[in-house]
């Protein structure tokens, strides 16, 4: 494994044409290139168009269409010679998924990745995924999101157990409420620094950003971040020095985990509704009155 890879994540207004979203990505692919990106990261559904934020139903691509556009993306990344992430439509019998796929350097797709908690606006359009997927790119352990599961902090805790390098976050979160882009920021840093990992988000510039498409250090710093405005490639650097600290931390948590669930005091919570709530190893007792 090399000491550093060199990541990036590509924003672009993404639309209900493949065929357009295919011409930005080769953009964002080519600028990658030139600024020596190993792996670039492309939105949710990026590939497709996203439902609601693109078209009202992803039901109404065809597989074959997917097919023909995903196999169309993938000799693109082949001749770019790099890795790539993007989001995308998958149809499996009668499932669709909102999904992440990998892209190696020689065009084949190397792993794929389900979105499993829905937000309200894709219940009914998209079936949720199960199951958890690891990225491997050149040695390097990367763990796929999408979207609204960055709000679920146990969606973060197989960082610890599965040792990865950093988390890969693909967004199509826009909306009216502009106050939204600070409070998922401030989310994305805790999750960094709570985690000591590096983590690339990308996304969709069709409305007002809810998210960023940005770097973040294992401290919670914002390293790099692209424009809310124009199409553009925001790019930071993995280090191994940094990421085999991390693994130290993590092997400290651990421990700690572990000795937490040998003998964890109950904590009593007072409450006017009586009952009892576990959560993790913790035991909560809720007392009347």
């Amino acid at each position: 494994m090399r000491d550093e890879l060199k990541v990036g994540a590509y924003a672009f207004v993404g639309s209900a044409d493949p065929d357009r979203n295919l011409a930005a990505m080769v953009r964002g692919l080519q600028q990658a290139v030139r600024n020596n990106v190993r792996l670039v990261l492309f939105p949710e559904c990026a590939l497709t168009g996203h439902a609601p934020t693109d078209f009202a139903d992803p039901r109404q691509l065809g597989e074959a269409r997917i097919a023909a556009v995903t196999k169309a993306f993938c000799r693109c990344v082949r001749d770019a010679g790099c890795w790539a992430v993007t989001g995308t439509t998958t149809r499996v019998a009668s499932h669709t998924f909102n999904s992440l796929i990998l892209v190696g350097p020689d065009g084949r797709v190397r792993g794929r990745y389900h979105k499993r908690i829905l937000f309200a606006t894709e219940a009914g359009r998209y079936d949720p995924g199960t199951g958890d997927r690891l990225f491997l790119v050149d040695g390097w352990r990367l763990l796929p999101r999408i979207c609204y599961e960055f709000r679920f902090p146990e969606l973060f805790r197989p960082i610890l157990s599965r040792h990865a390098d950093a988390v890969l976050i693909a967004f199509s979160m826009v909306g009216r409420d502009a106050a939204k882009l600070a409070v998922a920021t401030a989310i994305l840093q805790a999750r960094a620094s709570e985690n000591s990992v590096y983590i690339l988000t990308a996304n969709n510039l069709h409305g007002m950003q809810n998210a960023p498409t940005a770097f973040i250090d294992p401290d919670g710093h914002v390293v790099a971040r692209a424009s809310s405005q124009r199409e553009g490639l925001v790019s930071g650097v993995i280090k191994r020095a940094r990421s085999e600290l991390s693994s130290q931390i993590i092997k400290s948590v651990q421990r700690y985990m572990r000795g937490r669930r040998q003998g964890e005091p109950r904590i009593r919570i007072r409450s006017s509704r009586p009952g009892t709530a576990t959560s993790g190893s913790v035991k909560l007792t809720v007392c009347k009155g």
